[in-house]
């Protein structure tokens, strides 16, 4: 459901999960036991669960390599190249910006959904791979949704049955698991862990970037960025 081809989609994931391992200096793990929101999940439990200035740090350091991720498309405009070049480089670019807010996690992920519809913002070759946050988000395990519900619903969560393995849809900040209440079919939505110690973070990290934008590119018209 990307629009990556799936070697490097295995070079993205392959790289987060190396970069986890050695954060927690664990054994090497065999990538091909995990699956892609398995690997993603774990990423996202690691960011929230570090110190709030290695969060701001990451999450600069990210902002400032978009920038110049961005900034390499005009560059070859004004060096004449083509408009095929020119597009490519659009498309790498916003691949990068798409790839690294999978990584930073749900509050990023919003971001991009946000920005995917800002078709008077940004080229539509940025809006184009940045939509695909909004369907594309990997699913994380189906036994530990269900642990997540039983952890929330005690001893009310005997009461679900048939609990779904594989989940109808997944999204940034939870998926959806079909099972049997009293008999009847419902559909259960997981919210995924951490989001809280995420948002606390991220938030106020966006509201600086905010902050920043409005300062060095004010708008006349009044809108405002926050």
């Amino acid at each position: 459901k990307t629009t990556t081809e799936p070697s490097r989609r295995r070079r993205f994931w392959n790289g987060l999960l190396t970069t986890l391992r050695l954060k927690k200096k664990q054994e090497p793990v065999d990538l091909s036991q995990l699956t892609e929101g398995e690997i993603l999940e774990r990423g996202w439990d690691e960011r929230a669960n570090s110190a709030a200035i290695v969060r701001n740090a990451e999450v600069w350091k990210f902002g400032l390599q978009c920038v110049f991720k961005a900034l390499q498309p005009r560059k070859l405009r004004k060096k004449g190249a083509s408009e095929d070049e020119i597009t490519a480089a659009q498309v790498a670019a916003a691949e990068f910006i798409r790839d690294g807010l999978l990584k930073l996690g749900p509050s990023f992920v919003k971001l991009g959904q946000v920005a995917s519809t800002r078709t008077d913002v940004l080229p539509k070759t940025y809006t184009d791979v940045l939509k695909t946050l909004t369907d594309a988000v990997p699913a994380f395990n189906g036994a530990r949704a269900q642990a997540f519900v039983q952890e929330s619903l005690g001893t009310k969560a005997k009461e679900l049955t048939n609990f779904s393995k594989e989940p109808l849809k997944a999204a940034s900040l939870g998926q959806v698991h079909t099972a049997l209440y009293k008999g009847k079919k419902v559909a259960v939505k997981v919210q995924r862990s951490k989001l809280q110690e995420l948002f606390d973070v991220d938030l106020k990290n966006l509201e600086k970037l905010a902050a920043l934008l409005d300062k060095f590119d004010p708008k006349s018209d009044g809108a405002d960025r926050n």
